[in-house]
C-alpha cells in the first residue's frame, strides 16, 4: 500500500464510508489491475512508455479501454 486516507470526522455515522487507498506496483494479472473496483481505490502500475501504458490500460476483459492521440 502506498497511501491510505481517512474518513473525515464529520461523516454521518448512519452511513458506511471507506477511506481512500492507493496501491502501487499491482501486477498486470492481478484482480486489482484487471477488474473495476467500486470504491475509492487506485491500483497504480509502472510502465515504460505510452505504448506500454496503453497495453496495460487495455488489458481487461470488461471493455474498459484507452487510446493514444
Amino acid at each position: 500500500m502506498a497511501a491510505h486516507g481517512e474518513v473525515v470526522a464529520q461523516a454521518p455515522e448512519a452511513s458506511f464510508y471507506q477511506a481512500p487507498t492507493l496501491l502501487r506496483d499491482a501486477p498486470p494479472t492481478h484482480r486489482l489491475a484487471r477488474e473495476e473496483v467500486f470504491g475509492p481505490v487506485l491500483a497504480a502500475m509502472p510502465f515504460d512508455d505510452a505504448t506500454d501504458a496503453l497495453r496495460l490500460a487495455n488489458g481487461t476483459d470488461y471493455g474498459l479501454v484507452a487510446a493514444g492521440i
